[in-house]
């Protein structure tokens, strides 16, 4: 049986789609989709630890971080 799991978070005003799709144990998927902001549309993968997850995050958060700062500095 397939299992799906999805979870949306919100980081100002970005929405992080966070995937982890089982099928009869194995995992197949595991990503996280950014929808809006300077990142949209794309996709970063994990792997099966909270080490992965957690550091995918950090990741994204500095990127978008930096992005928009860059942003702002344009705009100055």
């Amino acid at each position: 049986m397939m299992k799906f799991n999805n979870i949306v978070v919100e980081h100002h005003g970005v929405e992080l789609s966070i995937a982890q799709h089982k099928d009869k144990g194995t995992t197949f998927i595991q990503e996280i989709m950014v929808i809006g902001g300077s990142l949209d549309g794309q996709i970063f993968t994990f792997d099966n630890s909270l080490t992965g997850l957690s550091s995918v995050l950090v990741q994204i958060e500095e990127e978008l971080n930096r992005k928009e700062n860059d942003e702002k500095a344009r705009v100055k």
